[in-house]
């Protein structure tokens, strides 16, 4: 069988770019509901840093996917966002703790686009092998980084003592230095190919266009996909915030939990290499409709199975139903906006507003302009995203 990863550079190149950024930022999500507790925070607290997490996306996606659409930068600013975030959680402080996942939250956001944009333009016959690449490479290095973060904390780091630096925030320092190793490789690949740190022509002032909604409602698919995004990521949101206080609640070491995590996350990213193949070849609906079937069943056995091989075992169970998912669903967006294209002419709009121009050269700082012009707007691809992710997040963040 024969793996794009392998054969494209570019492809490679990314994947590795957000496999490094993901292993710090997994390393800190797994010991992030411990470091709250620790700190006086309950579990109340620790949902709260998943709505913070959903709230970062929304204003990801609808203002920085705005600014970098179609940019090779955007994935110097999501390693940016990244490393920001680890930085603060460093800080004994609640309320940095606490906010520090709104940071990831803005470069996940940016992220999602970025990833389709990506696949959008550099490839046409492998898109979903593409998407669920990049797409496995997040999760892939969470994987790794949630499963090394207990084992660093209570085998290696547990009993030392550096200076004033608790053992969580001697995981950060090594969490935060793979994440400046990726802003690094971004930037320097980035400033190779591009002059300067963005240009943004035309950006569209906020408006909508109820239209352009009345005709995304009549169109059965979107509504499918629609609901398939609130229920599947409300779903998600009920049971992930605190699951590891769940299971540690049952009895588990930090070890086992990062290990089930990782066996987990591992199955969910490396198999979007394979399912994404298949996305390609057999469309989206029937993958995503396994997906539902496949997690809804591993997840009611969380809370039921207490043996900790037990539960690795239904975690890798829901990480291949999970892999089936995010390419399905996304390459279903890109298919609907061919549709949108080619034979909903009806939807396209003629109308005047105003654009705001937008530019950073090095060296020159800023500069603005704005203008107004008569163009065609109609649903796009960035649309549909954005609109669908809003649903999920809202949902996840419900």
């Amino acid at each position: 069988m024969k793996i794009l990863l392998f054969k494209d550079r570019g492809l490679l190149y990314h994947f590795f770019l957000i496999l490094l950024g993901s292993v710090g930022i997994g390393l800190a999500r797994l010991l992030l509901p411990f470091q709250i507790v620790a700190l006086g925070g309950s579990e109340v607290i620790v949902s709260v840093t998943s709505v913070l997490y959903a709230v970062g996306q929304i204003v990801g996606l609808l203002l920085l996917a705005r600014i970098f659409s179609r940019k090779e930068s955007a994935f110097f600013v999501v390693m940016l966002m990244w490393f920001s975030s680890l930085v603060i959680m460093v800080l004994p402080f609640l309320v940095t703790v606490t906010i520090a996942r709104l940071l990831e939250g803005l470069g996940y956001g940016l992220l999602i686009i970025a990833i389709l944009n990506y696949a959008d333009t550099h490839y046409e016959e492998n898109k979903g092998e593409a998407v669920g690449t990049l797409f496995g490479s997040i999760f892939f290095g969470g994987a790794i980084g949630q499963g090394f973060a207990g084992f660093f904390e209570e085998s290696i780091f547990g009993e030392t003592t550096l200076w004033i630096f608790t053992p969580f925030q001697i995981v950060l320092l090594v969490s935060i230095s793979l994440a400046l190793i990726a802003v690094i490789l971004s930037f320097v690949v980035y400033r190779k190919s591009e002059s300067k740190v963005f240009e943004i022509d035309q950006i569209a002032l906020p408006h909508f266009h109820f239209k352009n909604l009345k005709g995304l409602f009549k169109f059965l698919p979107f509504v499918l996909l629609l609901v398939i995004y609130a229920l599947y990521d409300f779903s998600h949101g009920i049971y992930t915030p605190n699951l590891p206080l769940v299971l540690s609640s049952h009895g588990m070491t930090k070890i086992q939990i990062s290990i089930i995590f990782f066996t987990g996350d591992a199955c969910w990213g490396l198999a979007q290499i394979f399912t994404g193949k298949l996305v390609d070849k057999i469309g989206s609906w029937v993958p995503m409709a396994l997906s539902m079937l496949i997690k809804g069943a591993g997840v009611v056995g969380y809370n039921l199975v207490y043996p900790w091989i037990g539960v690795l075992v239904l975690f890798a169970i829901v990480g291949i139903g999970e892999s089936l998912m995010e390419p399905a669903r996304n390459i279903a967006v890109l298919e609907m906006e061919n549709y949108f294209d080619s034979e909903i002419s009806e939807n396209k709009l003629q109308h005047k507003h105003r654009h705001l121009n937008i530019s950073i050269s090095r060296g020159q700082g800023f500069t603005f302009g704005v203008h107004s012009h008569e163009h065609e707007h109609k649903p796009s691809k960035e649309s549909m995203i954005m609109g669908l992710q809003l649903i999920g997040i809202l949902s996840f963040g419900l």
